[in-house]
């Protein structure tokens, strides 16, 4: 006898209450339930000691920032920096070879935007969506982990180089940039595996810091 054949033989009040929690089972959208609801404020994603060891021995600047998450917006910002950027000095492309440097400037920036569901929309299609914009084609895809669902990482070498990771979870979506300069380098700013060895510490402190949703 199956399951519902059983249903079938209990007291009519009994058998509507079970079946009716059964088709309730069947139809719920385990994804919602898991979605972010509060906001998320980015400072709070930072690890102080991580922090430390990205600033390359240089103190505090004046460019720190942040924007807290508030009741009309989604999106909360934190920025970090460490020396002076005006301090970086820049080589004519003609200058050959490849010489690292002193450290000058670094900066560490932290986004956290939340999606809620919206015009028949969920919330984290939205936010698959918004990341799907922004991360680009040539960017490298981490494999799902039990940090984030989808993790996209790029490099920019200019003054000011930067290491730059968009990743999401449920339907929160992350920005991460690591980046600085140097004193009398080429190329000017950091080596792209510093700045790419920064973002990944800056993605473990903040997986490991995220809210329950």
């Amino acid at each position: 006898m199956d399951l519902f054949d059983r249903v079938t033989f209990m007291r009519p009040g009994v058998a509507c209450l079970v079946l009716a929690i059964l088709l309730a089972g069947c139809g719920s959208d385990a994804s919602a339930s898991d979605e972010y609801r509060a906001h998320v404020d980015a400072c709070k994603l930072l690890n102080q000691d991580t922090l430390q060891l990205l600033a390359a021995g240089l103190p505090g600047s004046a460019t720190d920032s942040a924007t807290p998450p508030s009741i009309t917006a989604d999106v909360s910002t934190c920025k970090r920096g460490f020396g002076n950027p005006t301090d970086v000095v820049l080589h004519g492309s003609t200058k050959s070879g490849n010489t690292p440097g002193s450290p000058a400037y670094r900066y560490v920036s932290v986004e956290a935007q939340r999606f809620d569901d919206r015009g028949g929309q969920s919330g984290l299609d939205r936010a698959r969506y918004f990341l799907q914009q922004y991360s680009t084609p040539a960017a490298d895809i981490g494999a799902g982990q039990k940090d984030f669902e989808q993790k996209y990482t790029t490099f920019e070498a200019n003054g000011i180089s930067h290491a730059t990771l968009w990743a999401i979870t449920k339907n929160l979506v992350v920005h991460i940039e690591y980046g600085g300069g140097n004193i009398r380098s080429v190329p000017d700013g950091i080596a792209e595996q510093e700045a790419r060895d920064g973002v990944q510490k800056l993605t473990a402190d903040a997986a490991a810091r995220l809210p329950k949703a």
